[in-house]
Order: structure tokens, then sequence, then C-alpha cells
């Protein structure tokens, strides 16, 4: 990378070709930033001083011998295609007005009289281009229609600009004035790196935008109709559908990368193509999705562009035929089904779940019934650890392996579930729920929203002359206030009253309303919150009609035994909608130890056993591990550390020792676990008369 500072002239060096990716974002500046351009100028003419415009970044792709006809060589514009194309539009209407287009196409236009070769040295993307280059070729000012973003700049300028502020703004001296610093990468160089390091506060060009301009070029225009421009820019309304953003954990995301990401997973976790452990962990980086889709094409070859292309459109006609933010703004069935997953995904941020069931919709795209119990069997298993307050953490590896594995039918899922094999994944069983739903709730208001909502809607009356609304508008409302003692009269002693505290904070004291409760009712004595006022609504308006509510708004009083007693109705509730049948003692396969050919790992302290399994490589119970790890694990290898601390927090690992079979996705994975330390691949597991792994 080198930085210069240099004028507009350098910038457009002679003969060189200038283009912005033909697939890139759309010219989107509007009238505040035409005005103030156009402003900071003509200040600058007036003092006649340098102006400062920022930095342009330009990747030279230039390649001897075969570069574009006409230009000697090519540039492509990684950032600054705003400033360039508004500067290019307005002193077009300059030079028109000052009759000096000469000047213009001495710095912008690339003449080749031998080869009768005239063009603009600035190519614009393919929806721009044609405005761009007729503007440009413009010798009088004339009236243009048209709803691009370039049209509306030369219109504005056109009215903007009159003889006198345009003989001000002359062209020569405009050249010497305009500063910028030019930045030019090599074609190794990661220049959305570089661009979003200097532009921070700009717009980050999406995973989309970088995977459109890495999969078509301008030659490419009938295969990005049909498979890009159809799928994801059709209309106005589909366009809307995948820019809209959700939140994912820490991040706000497009539903465009959403759906790349959960594609990548998929064809990661393709059972014809052995990724290893460590690329597999380094896809899942959404922060590095372009450089990974890169990775997994260019350098790893585990799929080719066109494999990879061909596999967009029905896999984003399955994912938009499917996942709906909007959802939570929509009434939802009873039935398990996608307008409930998605209040799942959507409304309680679950969006770990979507590569699982895109995988699930493209193995049925036509067995609704069959795609609905599995839909089903998901919001039971994450809606049960909700409610069990159960860790999210290893949700990615979880959904991921059950793509791997091929997870595709209700019973295998339902046998995968039953199977146990870790408790940070497991399925919480009726006992578990029963004391969840009576024990001081530490669920976030959207958690506990979302399960009193999910259990109403499912419960909600045959035949009801009324229906629910959407997720969306419902709020949290405790029944019981937590001020309780300003309305509600104090208790006898101090224990009886913390006990109290701790039971209105139970689901059995929590319900889901449409409408906000006003402060002072929200707070009032039972009777009053009931009735409301004439000014504002009661529980009896907001809340009547709510399966769970009808008996609590039949009586007269509101304590801590109906508390355990809705509570018990809650629970009865959960019990059946969030209902699979787990078998109590899940069926194991036990390895045929004829056939399975046993490995063996020393190093440091450890002396473990295992085989390889179907979904990676199974550790055998009684296999000791090394009491310390390098530090070189923890920084190369950060997710075997985590795995070593998990499996140790979770009793698997006791006192250094596994205390049950447990699969890793990798040969590697386990030996880095077991060892502590950073290992070669799969060579550090070898049979007893030596033979190592790799060499199977």
């Amino acid at each position: 990378m080198q930085a210069y500072k240099k004028q507009i002239g350098d910038i457009f060096p002679r003969n060189k070709l200038l283009e912005i990716p033909f697939y890139q974002r759309a010219y989107v500046w509007g009238k505040t930033e035409w005005e103030r351009i156009l402003e900071d100028l003509k200040g600058m003419c007036e003092r006649d001083e340098e102006y400062f415009l920022g930095s342009v970044i330009l990747k030279d792709t230039t390649v001897k011998g075969a570069n574009e006809e006409g230009f000697a060589g090519k540039f492509v514009v990684v950032d600054g295609q705003q400033r360039l194309t508004t500067l290019l539009v307005m002193m077009r209407v300059i030079a028109i007005l000052n009759d000096d287009i000469d000047t213009f196409e001495n710095f912008f236009i690339t003449k080749n009289k031998k080869k009768d070769f005239v063009a603009p040295s600035m190519r614009h993307n393919h929806k721009d281009r044609p405005a761009f280059e007729r503007i440009l070729a413009l010798t009088e000012l004339e009236d243009i229609e048209g709803e691009t973003g370039v049209i509306g700049a030369y219109n504005y300028f056109k009215e903007s600009i009159d003889e006198e502020t345009a003989e001000l703004m002359d062209l020569s001296e405009m050249t010497e004035l305009m500063a910028f610093v030019m930045i030019t990468v090599d074609d190794g160089e990661d220049e959305q790196q570089i661009f979003d390091t200097i532009n921070s506060l700009g717009v980050r060009l999406t995973t989309a935008e970088l995977l459109k301009n890495y999969f078509f070029s301008s030659e490419d225009i009938d295969l990005y109709k049909a498979n890009w421009e159809a799928v994801f820019e059709a209309d106005g309304e589909t366009r809307a559908y995948w820019d809209q953003e959700i939140t994912t954990g820490r991040f706000k995301r497009s539903l465009i990368d959403i759906f790349f990401d959960s594609l990548l997973q998929i064809l990661v976790e393709d059972s014809e193509i052995e990724v290893t452990a460590d690329d597999k962990k380094a896809y899942e980086k959404v922060e590095k999705l372009f450089q990974s889709y890169r990775n997994f094409i260019e350098i790893r070859h585990y799929r080719s562009k066109q494999y990879v292309l061909d596999s967009i459109k029905p896999f984003a006609t399955w994912f938009k035929a499917t996942f709906n933010p909007d959802a939570c703004d929509s009434v939802v069935g009873k039935e398990p089904g996608t307008d409930r997953i998605n209040v799942v995904i959507f409304g309680l941020q679950n969006s770990t779940l979507i590569p699982y069931i895109l995988y699930l919709r493209s193995c049925m795209p036509n067995d609704e019934e069959t795609f609905s119990k599995m839909l089903g069997i998901l919001e039971s298993f994450i809606m049960r650890r909700i409610v069990c307050r159960e860790t999210t953490k290893n949700y990615n590896r979880f959904f991921n392996g059950l793509i791997r594995e091929d997870i595709d039918t209700p019973d295998k899922l339902v046998g995968k579930l039953a199977a146990k094999e870790d408790v940070t994944t497991a399925y919480p069983d009726d006992d578990a729920l029963k004391a969840s739903f009576h024990e001081e709730h530490r669920l976030t208001s959207l958690q506990a929203r979302g399960i009193l909502y999910l259990l109403e809607t499912a419960m909600w009356p045959e035949g009801s002359s009324t229906t629910m609304l959407g997720f969306k508008p419902y709020s949290l409302e405790h029944l019981m206030p937590k001020k309780w003692r300003n309305h509600w009269g104090r208790l006898g002693n101090k224990e009886a009253e913390e006990q109290r505290d701790r039971t209105l904070l139970t689901l059995g004291n929590l319900a889901v309303i449409p409408q906000k409760l006003n402060g002072s009712i929200s707070d009032s004595a039972w009777k009053s919150k009931k009735a409301g006022t004439k000014r504002t609504k009661g529980l009896t308006l907001c809340a009547g009609g709510l399966p769970s509510m009808v008996e609590p708004l039949a009586s007269d009083v509101w304590n801590e035994d109906l508390i355990s007693e809705r509570a018990d109705l809650l629970l009865g509730y959960a019990t059946i909608v969030w209902h699979v049948d787990i078998p109590d003692v899940p069926v194991v396969v036990e390895p045929d130890n004829s056939e399975t050919v046993l490995y063996f790992c020393t190093g440091n302290e450890s002396d473990p056993s295992g085989y390889l399994s179907s979904g990676g490589f199974t550790v055998q119970a009684g296999s000791r591990i090394s009491r310390r790890i390098v530090p070189s694990l923890e920084a190369h290898h950060p997710w075997s550390a985590e795995d070593r601390e998990e499996l140790i927090a979770n009793g698997t690992i006791v006192d250094g020792v596994f205390q049950k079979d447990h699969e890793f996705e990798s040969p590697t994975r386990a030996a880095d676990v077991i060892i502590g330390r950073p290992t070669n691949v799969q060579e550090a597991w070898s049979t007893k008369d030596g033979k190592q792994l790799k060499e199977q």
C-alpha cells in the first residue's frame, strides 16, 4: 500500500481507466452532499486556497499487454466513487457554461487517435453508466429526465450554477487547488480492510456487494441478471426484504449477509468435502465472511466458484420463503410452523437456528408437514432451554453439527436430543421445566415476553371471536408490582417480605399485555389495577381474553399462593406446547470394537484413546488429559482452550479424566484439548503398532 498527496489530475493519469466495480452499489449522494461540495469549492476558488477532499483508494489491476482497448492500464475505485462522480458531473456543467470543454476532456476523457477511440477515463457501474456517460458527452446543457442519482446531481448543478459562479470556478484553477490523499493497493492486499480502517465512519460495503463484484464482471451481464438481479434485486419489495437489518448477538446485520453466512455454513458441512476443523472455525467469523468465501473457493479449493454460484438461487429462494422478520408484527398460529419459529429467531434473537433450518428446507422443499414437525421440535428445544436459563454458547457448533450429520428427519433429531451428548445443548425435561417456572427468574424481559406470548397463542381457545396481536407490541407486566409495599400492605416480618420479593419475580406473576399500563395503575392495589380508571385502562381491559389470565382476573385477591397456582398452569401449558417424546433412556449404539480401530495419543501427562466416529472423533471414557496447557494453545487455537474449559465445567472431565465418551468434531480438536497445546493435524493419534491416523 502506498499513500501520496495528489491533485485530481494525478487521480486520473493519462490513458489509464478508473473503473467503479461493475456491480458496486449505485451512486447515492443527494442534495445535502451536492450543496455542501458546491459551497466548499466556491469558497476554495474565492480564497484561492488549497482544499482537501479526503482519500481515494485505488487498486492497480493493470496487466501488461492485456488491458482494456484504448487504455494503457486500469485502476479499480475501492473508495471515492461518490466524490469523483459528483466532481466530474459538476465540472462538466461548469465546462459547458464556460465554453471550456477542451480543459475538461484533457483531464477526464481518454482519446486514442490511432485507434479512433474516445471514452471517459472513469467507467461507472452497470446501473449508473448510461446516465454518467451521457452527461460527460454533453456539449450543451439540456433537460434530462430520470430517477438515478447521477441525473439528479446533473440537474441540481445545472440549476444551481449560474454563469457568474461558473466563471469563478475556472476548471484550470480548480484542478490545481483540489487535493486528495491517493492510496494505491496491490492485487494481493485486502482493500476492504484498508477501506474500513480509513473510512470507519462511512458506510461499510456489505458482504453481498463484495460477493457480487467477486462473482460477476462486466462481461457476465446475462449471468448476473439470472443469478443475482432476479433473486436479490428484482423489484423494490425484494430489495427491501434483503436489505432489512436484524440484531444478531452484538451486531446488526442485513438479511442478505445472514443468508450468505448460512449458505457458507451449509457448504462447509457438506459430507462430500472434508473441511478441516481449523477452517470451519475460521469460516464462523461473520466479520470475515467475504474473505471466508474467497478462501473456501480460491485458496482451499473446497468448491468451485461456479458451484457456489449455482447454489445461491435455490437456497435464496428457500430462505425468502421461510424467514420473515415481520412475523413479529403478525398473528401467529397455534401449531408449529414458520410463523412461530420466526418469532423465536427474530423476536427472541436466536439467529443461530437459521443455517440448520435453511438446510432442512433444502432437504424437504415441498414436505410442509414434516418441515413443520421439525420446526416444532426446534421451538420446543429452544424455548425449554430459555425457560431453564440454559446457555446458548455452543449453539453454532451444535446446529452446524446437525447439518454435518444429516439430521434431516424428526426421528433423527429426537434421537440426537435424546443422546444428551453435551450438557450445554441438552434438552431440559419436565422436572427441570417445573423447577424453572417456580424459581425467581433471571430472564431478560424479552425472553419472558417470548415464553408467555408463545404459550398464550398456542393455548388460545378454538373458535374465539378475538385473536392475539403480533409479538412486537406486547409488554411485560408484573401482576403483583415490585413496589407492592406502597399499596398492598406490609407483611408481618422481614422474612415473609423477602419471600414475596422473590415470588413476584417468578413466571407465575408475569403477563404479556398489548398496551403498557400507566405507572400509577401498574403500582396500585389489585382491585384498582384490574379495574383501571375512567381515563386509564386496567388489567381487565388489557389482559382480558388471555388464557392464563382468566382465573387471576376473576379473583378478588392476588397473593403468593395464587402466583404459584398460575405458575403450575403455565407449566401445564408448556408441557403440552413444547412436548417432544424424548426417550428416558436413549438408545446408544456402541462401536463394534472388532471393526473399530482404536487410536492412542501420548503427550505430557496424557494417556487417551479414541476412534473415528460419524461426527468426528470420539475420546473414550477413562482417557486422561495433560494437567497444564501451554500459552500457544490459547493464542493459536483459542477454540480448543474453550472446549477444555467447558468439558471441565460441565463435568465431562473430572480430575483430569473423561467420565464418559465424548465426540469432538475432529481428531485435531481432541488432541489439542488432551495434550494442552496446538497439535499437528492428525499426526498426534496412532494405533498400537505405531501407524498414524493420517495414513489410514
